[in-house]
């Protein structure tokens, strides 16, 4: 295949076997096992796309781990930094980013803070670095979140919040974060944002981030 080769000594390589998302090398002496991260799935990969899979971790959860592995990385370094010491908020912590992004977070040094709707979805929260999981269903009336965080922080409120859900959690994020915190939109599916006045976050000097 002298194309491949070609391609090859130019660093990058081609999909040898596990279909789209899994990467065998062909560039090595050994078979390494890799995993790419594209937006399109072409059929050549560079090599600054793929990643090593540790032994240890099945091919295809490796492969699979990279789309919401990546973002987390991405929104806890660059869409709100998170800091040793600080306190976050992740809406819907027992999805797939949501577990992500609750790891990330507490291997930063955050303490963790999340919501979920069931005690068993709450269980799994808190195996994967939520230290306090607060139970509510989006639409119910029942639970005052934004008060429970307060509460849970002694007062002022979390440095960083992830939101997932849009619309049903605005106003209980405008509640919560603290001075010159930073609210970041990564969802919207209880809907998307209602327009509102820049006013209402003044008060707080909070910033909004909405990442690609």
């Amino acid at each position: 295949m002298p194309e491949s080769q070609r391609l090859l000594r130019a660093g990058a390589l081609f999909i040898c076997s596990e279909g789209p998302i899994m990467v065998w090398a062909c560039s090595t002496s050994t078979s390494d096992r890799l995993a790419h991260a594209r937006r399109l799935w072409p059929r050549v990969h560079l090599f600054s796309f793929t990643y090593g899979i540790p032994v240890r971790v099945p091919p295809r959860i490796g492969a699979a781990s990279l789309v919401h592995g990546l973002t987390a990385l991405a929104l806890v370094s660059e869409a709100a930094p998170v800091r040793p010491g600080d306190t976050v908020l992740v809406h819907a912590v027992a999805g797939g980013l949501g577990l992500w992004l609750a790891q990330a977070c507490k291997a930063r040094g955050a303490v963790v803070l999340g919501t979920t709707s069931s005690a068993a979805k709450a269980a799994v929260a808190r195996t994967h670095g939520a230290d306090h999981v607060i139970l509510r269903l989006y639409r119910d009336e029942g639970v005052d979140v934004g008060e429970r965080v307060l509460e849970l922080t002694g007062g002022p409120g979390v440095h960083a919040i992830f939101d997932g859900i849009g619309r049903d959690t605005f106003a209980t994020n405008l509640k919560a974060i603290r001075a010159k915190g930073t609210i970041v939109v990564l969802g919207t599916v209880s809907g998307k944002l209602e327009p509102f006045d820049p006013e209402v976050v003044y008060e707080k000097s909070v910033k909004f981030v909405y990442p690609s």
